[in-house]
C-alpha cells in the first residue's frame, strides 16, 4: 500500500444511466492565468470505464485525519447504499477506485469516533477520470479537479517550486527562465496533442518548512498530479515524503545527494547524483594533476554538502590519495578564514569544497587573500556560475567542478537551448538552468507516452524513460528514479568555463637515483594538460629537513656526484630566484622538506614550460637534481643549496 494511503477502496457499480444525467461532460477551467481551483459541477453520459475519486474531509479549511467516509450510489427511488468506504490520512484525504460504469451522481457521508461529521449529496463523478472532491463539513461537496485516466486534452496543470526569496533566490531566475523556456516549447508543439501544461507557481522560500508549505497548497488546492522543484537536497527530503503520501510525482530538476528517490515510487530525480558525479571525477583529475595528498572542507548542515563529502572521501580512497585534515561549517557562515588557515598549514596540493554555491564563493575568495598559493587546486562538487565566476574573480581561475552538463557539449537540442535561452534572457544559460528544461522535457514525454495526466500512469511512464534525447544527453531513470546520464569535468579559465579535457594526458617521468652515496630515491612527473604542466615530485631515504629541487640544463646523471647534469636549467637567461618572485630560472623549482622517515613530496603547476615540442623551454630531455641543502633564492646561480644527493633524466612517457 502506498505511503500515507489508508484506504483504498472498490467499488463494483452496476451499468445504466442514473436518471437526470445531463450530456456535458465535466471541464476543468482554461484561463491560464487562473489561479483558484477550478469548480465543477456536471456530470457526462456514463462510457462504461472505471472512475478514482480522491476524496477530502475539510473542517474549517483543515484536514480531518482519521474519518471513515463513505459513498453510495444515488439512484432514484432507491435507498443508498454505503457500502465503500475508507479512511482519510494525515491529509484528510481517502482514494477510492470505481470499477464498471463510473460515471453518475454519488451521495457521501463521513463519520469521526463513530459520530457523523458530515454528508454531502448530487457528486457528480465522471468514468475515465480521476476526480478530486473536497467534503467540507457543513458545507457543498465541490469538485475541485478532474484528470483523464486515458488520453489528453485540455489544461494540466503542474506545480513549480523555485526558490523565489531567501538566501537561495539568487539561483532561481535560471531555473525558472529554463523551465517556462521549455515549457512554451512544449506547449507550441504537437507532443501533447490538444492539451496543454499549465505552472502553478509556489515560492519555497529557500527553507524546508516553505517547501512543505509550498508541496502542500499545490496538492490539495490546486490538486496538481506532479510538482517540479526544489533546488536543493536540503529542502528536498522535507518536502518530497508530502508528494509520496498524496501519490503525486515529484521530480528534482537539481538535487543530487545520495537516497532522496528512495523515498517512494512517485520520487523521481533528473540531476545525477553524488554517486555518479564525484568517483569518475576524482579518477581524472587525479591521474592528470597528480595530486596525492589532498584536504576537504564541506557544509555541516547541508545534505547536499555532507553527502557529497561522504562519496568524496570513499573516492579518493579508492585512489589511494591521502586526506590530510578536513574542516566544517554551516550554511550562512561568512567567515572561513580559521578553517582555511589550519588547511593552508597543511601544504595540500589540492582542496575539496562540498558546498552551496554562495559559501563555496567566498571561500575561493578567502583562501587566496590568506595565502593559500595558485599551486593548490580547489575542486567543487558544484559548478559556479557565470555571476559568481566574476564575484571570485582571480579567486576561481583554475577551479575544477564534477557537473552534470557543459554548454558546448554536442547533446540533441543542446546548441538551440543555450541560443534560444541567450536570446530570451541574455545571459549564457547554467547547469541548473538546463537540468532544470531537461525536467520539463522528461515530464512532457511521460505525460504524452501515459497518454493520461493521473499520477499513477506518468510515474509509470517516467519509470520507463530509457535514453530519451535531452540537453542533459540520453537520459534515462534507475529503478530508484534517479537520472543516468554521462557527468562532465568543467575548468575555470580566463573567467569562463571550459570542459576539462577528459583524454588521455601527456606525461613525462625521471626516475631519481643517488648522487654522491646518498641513498636517495624517487620519482618526478611531469603532466601536462592543456597548456598547463603540472610537476610532482617525490622522494624517499633524504635526510630530514629541506632540500632543493632544480631542473638542470643536461639530461646526463652520468657521474657519481652528479655534474654530469651541468648548470641550472635557464632559458630566460635571468637571475636565479624563487619561482613566482620576481626573476627567476625556469629551473628553479622550490625547497622540498622530508620527514624524518625520509619522505618528501613537491607539487607544482605552470604554463611556463612546454612538453615534446622541441622548444627552448621543453622540460623533456632535462634532469631533475636534488641538492643536500635549501636554496637560499638569493645566492647566484644555484642558491648555495648544497651537493648533488639525487639526478634523475627527464623522459617523454609515463
Amino acid at each position: 500500500m502506498p505511503n500515507g494511503i489508508r484506504g483504498i477502496v472498490v467499488l463494483t457499480l452496476v451499468t445504466g444511466i442514473v436518471c437526470g444525467c445531463g450530456g456535458e461532460r465535466i471541464t476543468t477551467s482554461s484561463g491560464s492565468g487562473e489561479q483558484n481551483p477550478p469548480v465543477l459541477s456536471k456530470v457526462a453520459v456514463g462510457d462504461g470505464t472505471r472512475a478514482i475519486v480522491v476524496a477530502t474531509v475539510l473542517r474549517e479549511d483543515a484536514p480531518v485525519d482519521g474519518a471513515t467516509v463513505e459513498f453510495s450510489r444515488a439512484v432514484s427511488g432507491r435507498a443508498p447504499n454505503f457500502q465503500w468506504s475508507g479512511v482519510t490520512d494525515s491529509g484528510g484525504q481517502v482514494r477510492i477506485e470505481i470499477a464498471g460504469s463510473a460515471t453518475g451522481y454519488y451521495r457521501a457521508r463521513a463519520f469521526l469516533n463513530g459520530t457523523r461529521i458530515g454528508r454531502w449529496s448530487s457528486i457528480p463523478i465522471n468514468g475515465g477520470y480521476r476526480s478530486l472532491i473536497d467534503l467540507p463539513i457543513r458545507g457543498k461537496a465541490q469538485v475541485t479537479g478532474e484528470y483523464q485516466l486515458t488520453g489528453l486534452g485540455g489544461e494540466i496543470p503542474i506545480g513549480l517550486v523555485p526558490h523565489l526569496t531567501g538566501r537561495l533566490s539568487s539561483s532561481n531566475p535560471a531555473l525558472k527562465n529554463a523551465a517556462e523556456l521549455a515549457l512554451d516549447e512544449i506547449n507550441r508543439s504537437a507532443l501533447l496533442g490538444s492539451a496543454r501544461i499549465r505552472f502553478i507557481v509556489e515560492d519555497s522560500r529557500s527553507t524546508p518548512e516553505g517547501a512543505v508549505d509550498a508541496f502542500n497548497r499545490l496538492i490539495r488546492r490546486y490538486r496538481v498530479p506532479a510538482i517540479i522543484g526544489p533546488r536543493t537536497s536540503t529542502i528536498a527530503k522535507e518536502a518530497f515524503p508530502i508528494a509520496q503520501a498524496n501519490e503525486v510525482v515529484a521530480i528534482g530538476p537539481t538535487s543530487a545527494a545520495r537516497g532522496l528517490s528512495a523515498i517512494g515510487d512517485f520520487i523521481f530525480r533528473a540531476s545525477l547524483t553524488v554517486d555518479r558525479l564525484i568517483p569518475g571525477g576524482v579518477k581524472i583529475t587525479s591521474e592528470k594533476l597528480g595530486y596525492r595528498r589532498v584536504a576537504t572542507i564541506f557544509d555541516q548542515a547541508d545534505l547536499f554538502s555532507r553527502s557529497s563529502e561522504a562519496v568524496l572521501q570513499d573516492a579518493l580512497s579508492d585512489n589511494g590519495i591521502e586526506v590530510l585534515g578536513t574542516e566544517t561549517f554551516q550554511s550562512g557562515d561568512t567567515d572561513f578564514s580559521s578553517q582555511l588557515q589550519r588547511l593552508g598549514s597543511l601544504n595540500p596540493d589540492a582542496i575539496f569544497i562540498s558546498s552551496q554555491a554562495i559559501e563555496m564563493t567566498e571561500l575561493l575568495i578567502q583562501a587566496r587573500q590568506l595565502g593559500i598559493p595558485s599551486e593548490v587546486r580547489f575542486l567543487a562538487n558544484l559548478v559556479l556560475t557565470v555571476d559568481e565566476i566574476k564575484r571570485a574573480g582571480d579567486a576561481a581561475e583554475g577551479v575544477i567542478a564534477f557537473t552534470a552538463w557543459s554548454s558546448t557539449a554536442d547533446t540533441p537540442g543542446n546548441r538551440a537551448f543555450v541560443r534560444n535561452y541567450m536570446a530570451k534572457y541574455g545571459v549564457e544559460p547554467n547547469v541548473f538552468a538546463a537540468q532544470s528544461y531537461a525536467t520539463v522535457q522528461i515530464l512532457a514525454q511521460a505525460l504524452a507516452d501515459a497518454q493520461s495526466s493521473d499520477s499513477r500512469a506518468i510515474r509509470d511512464a517516467l519509470a520507463k524513460t530509457r535514453n530519451l534525447d535531452t540537453v542533459l544527453g540520453s537520459f534515462s531513470f534507475d529503478a530508484n528514479g534517479d537520472g543516468v546520464y554521462n557527468p562532465s569535468v568543467l575548468i575555470v579559465k580566463d573567467g569562463k568555463l571550459e570542459v576539462y579535457d577528459a583524454g588521455t594526458a601527456e606525461q613525462a617521468t625521471a626516475i631519481i637515483g643517488e648522487s654522491n652515496a646518498s641513498g636517495l630515491t624517487g620519482k618526478a612527473v611531469f603532466t601536462r594538460t592543456g597548456d598547463d604542466i603540472t610537476f610532482v615530485v617525490e622522494l624517499n631515504n633524504a635526510s630530514a629537513g629541506q632540500h632543493a629541487v632544480h631542473i638542470h640544463e643536461k639530461g646526463d646523471c652520468s657521474a657519481p656526484d652528479g655534474t654530469s647534469a651541468g648548470g641550472h636549467w635557464n632559458p630566460t637567461g635571468v637571475a636565479h630566484g624563487k619561482w613566482g618572485e620576481g626573476e627567476f630560472h625556469l629551473g628553479d623549482i622550490g625547497n622540498l622538506t622530508a620527514s624524518e622517515q625520509g619522505a618528501g613530496r613537491l607539487q607544482l603547476t605552470t604554463n611556463l614550460w612546454e612538453m615534446n615540442t622541441g622548444s627552448d623551454i621543453d622540460v623533456v630531455g632535462k634532469a631533475i637534481v636534488v641538492h643536500a641543502g635549501p636554496d637560499d633564492f638569493v645566492s647566484q646561480p644555484s642558491g648555495n643549496a648544497g651537493a648533488r644527493i639525487g639526478c634523475g633524466v627527464i623522459k617523454l612517457g609515463p
